[in-house]
């Protein structure tokens, strides 16, 4: 990449800051579809960063991404909660320091999941129940993917399996033990798949597991409009206020798979696929943040520096710094797909 952004989802996130604002103004817009916006972009980077390192690496250093997230997230916190705090203080509020203490420790999430909807409006510093649950994916995500690709097992089918999973438990949850939905839409254990689907995302473009006609299809712009509509839908039974448990279960699922093929649109609509869904009509397309090839034919696995044009072979017994034996090309100036199957 020519920088360190992808053009589209700066603009993602933009919305979910944007949507999120304005409900907690009274506006009817969705808080809770900007929340997972923010969870599915949020899982989708992360991912796509450590992949990164383990293709340069062929490991991945945990000392050193917990470091970088804490360097990231902590002082902006704890600096926040801090003048919270004070302020409340100062003008003789009441604060339940429990709630106060579970912010602090990044617990918020559990903290509102215990609590009825009209008590999470008081928690103090309670928007740090997203922030919490994102907390707990960084700490636990990494160590689950080295793992993964430390055996060299199909990781797009086992994390589909967990996502599944996460679906199955939130309705054994609500039908089987009669869970409230304020759980549900809280709590770490039943938010997790949008995060997981961010990830998936990035595993399925970076281990080049989307056959072609389907990436042609999806670097279709007019079918972007299909991507906005969904989440139009989803604005409209917003989470918090969906018509029977049922309706709000299959939102809660269906809105971070949506959100996941809106940033693969955006991230390929350069890739125009010219005149239909055959591989052979879908040309190499130059973009400053990405080369998509799929005029590659079958078994035929080169992806190519776009700065150089020098070819990388897959399978290379001698990964280097920017060409790695799985087929990545990473560089810090430039992102290359090719699909070749």
């Amino acid at each position: 990449m020519h920088s360190r952004t992808i053009p589209g989802l700066d603009a993602i996130r933009a919305a979910a800051v944007t949507m999120v604002v304005l409900y907690h103004q009274g506006l009817p817009f969705s808080g809770a579809l900007g929340v997972t916006l923010f969870f599915v972009l949020s899982g989708f980077l992360i991912t796509t960063m450590l992949l990164k390192e383990f293709a340069r690496m062929r490991t991945l250093s945990l000392r050193n991404f917990y470091r970088r997230r804490s360097y990231r997230i902590f002082p902006t916190f704890y600096v926040c909660w801090v003048i919270t705090m004070l302020t409340m203080v100062a003008r003789h509020q009441h604060i339940v320091w429990k709630q106060a203490f579970e912010s602090f420790f990044y617990m918020a999430d559990y903290g509102r999941a215990f609590l009825p909807v009209a008590q999470q409006v008081t928690f103090p510093v309670g928007i740090s129940w997203s922030l919490a649950i994102e907390e707990k994916y960084y700490l636990i995500w990494p160590v689950v993917l080295l793992a993964l690709l430390a055996r060299s097992v199909s990781i797009g089918r086992n994390v589909s399996i967990v996502v599944v999973g996460l679906w199955i438990w939130r309705a054994v949850l609500v039908f089987g033990f009669h869970v409230p939905l304020s759980y549900i839409y809280n709590a770490f254990d039943c938010r997790a798949d949008a995060l997981m689907i961010g990830g998936l995302l990035s595993i399925l473009i970076y281990r080049r597991s989307v056959p072609n006609w389907l990436l042609c299809l999806i670097a279709k712009r007019s079918l972007i409009l299909f991507s906005l509509a969904a989440m139009a839908v989803v604005t409209i039974f917003d989470l918090q206020h969906a018509e029977g448990t049922a309706m709000y279960l299959a939102v809660l699922s269906l809105t971070p798979v949506f959100a996941a093929l809106l940033i693969a649109q955006l991230m390929f609509a350069g890739c125009s696929p010219g005149g239909g869904l055959s591989g052979a009509s879908c040309d190499t397309v130059h973009r400053p943040d990405l080369v998509c090839d799929l005029s590659v034919p079958p078994d035929c696995a080169v992806l190519h520096r776009a700065d150089s044009g020098a070819p990388c072979p897959a399978n290379s017994d001698h990964p280097s710094d920017s060409c790695h034996g799985d087929g990545f090309l990473l560089s810090d100036r430039t992102a290359v797909y090719a699909h070749a199957r």
